[in-house]
């Protein structure tokens, strides 16, 4: 399917939330959605670059008290060494 040996998609998520884990905390993760796109495999040797930024901020009501919390949009982008787009 692929040509050869892949790393699987949970192992790409693992370094996607490294990458992530560099700019948040751990609790800012409770309540919240990862997606994950697979554009191209990551293939044994490749080296991968991840790159990411905020894309929106904004307060959203969550109880009926009126309590609040935010709400990040955080866009990453994971481009491989023959500047391929893989996630």
């Amino acid at each position: 399917m692929f040509g050869g040996p892949v790393i699987s998609g949970r192992a790409a998520m693992f370094y996607v939330d490294q990458m992530l884990l560099t700019s948040f905390t751990m609790g800012s993760f409770y309540g919240g959605r990862l997606l994950l796109r697979a554009i191209e495999a990551f293939r044994p040797g490749d080296t991968v670059t991840f790159q990411g930024g905020l894309t929106s901020l904004s307060e959203i009501t969550t109880t009926d008290a009126g309590g609040s919390q935010q709400l990040v949009e955080y866009r990453t982008r994971s481009i491989n060494q023959r500047e391929d787009l893989v996630n």
